[in-house]
């Protein structure tokens, strides 16, 4: 895919948690979309795990690794998002 042209994906996957206690756990998370479920892309995949630390109720604190990429239409492939991350979260 060239700059300035557009893909889409249906992307399903998985995600699994694991608790460590009430405010700390475990999480991972993969996707992927081969042809069959994109256009203009070859395929997509996302894999994402890390630890999530909840001060309060809605409130969380998130750390953890994440590498992003899809092959292009005409099978090179890009890397969208890889490293590690810190984040937050607020749930309503």
């Amino acid at each position: 895919m060239d700059q300035g042209e557009d893909g889409v994906a249906v992307i399903p996957g998985g995600k699994v948690s694991f608790e460590l206690s009430r405010s700390i756990s475990l999480f991972g998370e993969y996707l992927y979309a081969p042809d069959e479920l994109s256009d203009n892309i070859r395929s997509y995949r996302d894999y994402n795990a890390g630890v999530r630390y909840t001060m309060l109720r809605p409130i969380s604190i998130v750390a953890g690794y994440r590498h992003a990429e899809y092959t292009s239409s005409d099978y090179r492939n890009k890397t969208l998002a890889e490293g590690i991350y810190l984040g937050g979260s607020v749930w309503f």
